[in-house]
């Protein structure tokens, strides 16, 4: 199987948001995107400089989306990269297509000249967990969340 990168265009707005959403009501069934969501996702995602919104093809055939960048250290003038979402459709999935695209997005951050390249997984995503490993990722940290 190929499995490749294609670049969200401002057309692909509302099928890119469909596919967002139904990753977050994978991680949570209530998930209801708010007004400021729907105004503002979009633009974070695939519009910031530096910031890279993927379609990710199998085959040719979309099969999921993965967005990862560049963004500045908290605190030293330098950059760091960051996969912030990777979600492949569920009939597309246990086929090597989710750790292709992150080999692929974790590449083009290191042609970036990127040393350091960090994400996070949900507590209750053991597969994302054992993904990320697999590609050379160790956990530091766990974030606690007061709501």
């Amino acid at each position: 199987m190929n499995v490749s990168l294609a670049a969200v265009t401002d057309d692909d707005r509302g099928a890119f948001e469909a596919a967002a959403i139904a990753h977050y009501r994978e991680l949570d069934p209530r998930f209801a995107p708010a007004e400021d969501w729907r105004r503002e996702w979009f633009r974070a995602a695939a519009q910031r400089p530096r910031r890279f919104a993927c379609w990710i093809l199998a085959d040719g055939a979309r099969a999921g989306f993965i967005v990862y960048g560049a963004e500045p250290h908290r605190f030293l003038p330098r950059e760091h990269g960051l996969v912030l979402e990777l979600w492949v459709a569920p009939a597309q999935r246990r086929r090597g297509v989710a750790r292709a695209a992150g080999a692929a997005a974790i590449a083009h951050l290191r042609s970036l000249g990127l040393a350091r390249i960090q994400l996070e997984v949900s507590g209750t995503d053991a597969n994302a967990a054992k993904l990320w490993a697999s590609l050379g990722f160790v956990k530091t940290a766990e974030r606690y969340v007061l709501e």
